[in-house]
């Protein structure tokens, strides 16, 4: 009703007690079995182009209670044209307006000429994301393979060492259909599969993409 009080978001509480080789800001995810990916419409995406407004984001879990918050940097009329290509910087932010971790990758050059191509689809060959945890602490690094059969991300933690791989059924997953799958494997281990990503395109102002991550609850995925 006008006049209304806004309700607060709800949160997830931290967890009080974690193991210790989980990574300070990412103990939140220790024990739960799926998350939420979901981007915020602001009202002034309703009433300007939203290529204008930052893209944000809150991570929820089965309860829709939000685990972090984050908006994407730099995001500039020059990033946007790139597309795929375009550098980003995720910093995450937990109930207490912590900064818990960051996800970056730097600009990459790819096919200048087309849209349809696999770089373009998925981004260039061998484009490194980084995690840190706490933010100045290498915890993992994503690597993209992408191709017009199948496109993968191959997952390392800090140390270096490969431990998971992320799979597509191709470039028409990735970019679109309004909903695709994605298969998360082990590499050194013999479990079977340690997770699936559902993304889903909500029309709203355009195209809003959630992903929503189903981890198998008696495999460990760190």
């Amino acid at each position: 009703q006008p006049g209304a009080p806004i309700p607060l978001p709800l949160w997830m509480d931290k967890p009080t007690t974690t193991t210790g080789d989980i990574p300070a800001g990412l103990e939140y995810l220790e024990g739960i079995d799926f998350v939420r990916i979901r981007q915020l419409v602001e009202p002034i995406q309703r009433t300007t182009s939203s290529h204008l407004v930052p893209n944000r984001y809150i991570v929820e879990n089965a309860k829709w209670e939000q685990i972090y918050v984050t908006t994407e940097q730099p995001n500039s009329l020059l990033s946007i044209g790139k597309g795929n290509r375009r550098g980003y910087k995720f910093d995450m932010y937990d109930k207490f307006s912590r900064l818990a971790f960051r996800i970056e990758r730097p600009e990459v050059e790819g096919c200048r000429s087309c849209s349809c191509c696999a770089c373009c689809v998925s981004g260039p060959s061998g484009v490194r994301s980084i995690v840190e945890s706490p933010v100045g602490t290498l915890a993992g690094v994503l690597l993209s393979s992408p191709s017009l059969l199948k496109s993968s991300i191959l997952i390392r933690d800090g140390d270096g060492n490969p431990q998971l791989t992320v799979s597509s059924d191709g470039c028409c997953g990735t970019k679109f259909d309004k909903e695709a799958k994605f298969n998360v494997d082990h590499i050194t281990r013999n479990e079977q599969r340690a997770a699936v990503i559902t993304k889903r395109g909500i029309t709203q102002i355009g195209t809003v993409d959630v992903f929503e991550i189903k981890f198998r609850p008696d495999v460990d995925v760190r």
